[in-house]
């Protein structure tokens, strides 16, 4: 009775959201085309919350593991390199300091700490060592950073990934309950189930839970 009530709860909020969504008053941004760089950003932010190498992994031999993630990741990076030379993102730093500086500033600060005391762990091999810390929590972040504030300038950009963000977050708690109900068939991915897995607050990290992603 009670998962029932739930779903039923779950379904009321849903519905409730996507009629309020369809109702809505035409705003101008909604004559804005939607462009490439917008949906790219979207859908990387649901791939690396979901779809990273628990959840898909190709291992060609000699080269890095491919994941759906680390192919966006990998056309956002080639879409910065290409901004770097005609002019949409300006690294110089030839006004004032800005946010850029600082957080570059402290990308070097933390490479002169691993050159100092090493790139391997000292702690058991369960543990991640800095270099994996310093990309994922560190390096990606503020790569997405620049992005996201040299592409996405208009406010039907910004508004997309809001939405993004919000039905995706509506799609954890439609998830939470399953898990919670130890309706575990119903969840995906799968992988959020796998009982080896470390998990944290009974999730299996990946979701909504890694440095890039927060």
């Amino acid at each position: 009775m009670i998962i029932f009530f739930s779903l039923i709860i779950i379904l009321s909020v849903v519905l409730t959201s996507v009629f309020i969504w369809m109702s809505a008053p035409k705003h101008p941004r909604d004559s804005q085309p939607i462009r490439f760089v917008t949906l790219l950003f979207s859908f990387w932010l649901v791939a690396s919350a979901l779809w990273g190498p628990l959840f898909f992994v190709y291992k060609p031999p000699g080269f890095f593991d491919i994941t759906i993630e680390r192919i966006l990741f990998s056309i956002i990076l080639f879409i910065m390199i290409i901004g770097l030379f005609t002019g949409q993102i300006d690294l110089s730093f030839r006004k004032k300091p800005t946010i850029e500086f600082y957080m570059f500033l402290f990308v070097v600060i933390c490479v002169i700490s691993m050159i100092r005391y090493g790139f391997t762990s000292p702690l058991p091999e369960k543990f991640p060592n800095p270099w994996f810390i310093f990309i994922t929590g560190y390096l990606f972040p503020f790569i997405v950073f620049v992005f996201a504030k040299n592409y996405l300038t208009h406010e039907k950009d910004q508004f997309l990934v809001y939405q993004a963000l919000f039905l995706f977050g509506t799609y954890l708690v439609i998830i939470s309950f399953f898990e919670f109900f130890q309706m575990r068939q119903f969840v995906f991915p799968t992988y959020i189930n796998d009982p080896e897995l470390f998990l944290h607050l009974e999730r299996a990290r990946g979701p909504f839970l890694n440095a890039g992603i927060n």
